[in-house]
């Protein structure tokens, strides 16, 4: 096995099944986001774990069966200024997410979800189903019911 350059960035995934899965990806060269909005119909993660067996393999996840993406440990101090907007989303398995979508370059709320053609919507300030996450987040567009703009997320 080759040596390759690595940029490890500690992820847990919730999918449609409701299962998690932690683990590392690596993203040299790249941030989270285009990491997770790049053309590639996977992820590859590494040392994952699920909720049903506790060793730690290498895992590749269709990114179709992801609902949402928590980036753990993601330093926030150097993000640009932009456009938030409160959103309650619900998803596919049940669970609300709720939290700051920035529409920068939209004019309306409705427009972003119109016309965005990501595969994620960045979400920060995230609570899922009432309880706080303590990073950003990022939610499959094609994974909840319905969205609402929320004034008291």
């Amino acid at each position: 096995m080759g040596i390759y350059p690595k940029k490890d960035c500690e992820i847990r995934l919730c999918l449609s099944n409701n299962s998690q899965l932690d683990g590392l990806v690596n993203i040299v060269g790249r941030d989270i986001r285009t990491f997770l909005l790049d053309n590639e119909s996977d992820i590859v993660m590494y040392e994952a774990v699920n909720g049903e067996d506790d060793r730690r393999r290498p895992m590749i996840v269709p990114k179709k069966h992801i609902l949402w993406v928590e980036v753990k440990d993601l330093d926030l101090r150097d993000r640009k200024v932009a456009i938030h907007r409160n959103m309650k989303m619900k998803m596919t398995n049940g669970q609300v997410v709720s939290g700051e979508i920035d529409i920068t370059g939209y004019d309306r709320v409705s427009d972003y979800f119109l016309k965005n053609t990501d595969m994620f919507s960045e979400v920060s300030s995230a609570m899922v189903d009432g309880e706080a996450i303590h990073s950003i987040m990022f939610v499959s567009t094609t994974q909840y019911l319905w969205v609402i703009p929320d004034e008291e997320v």
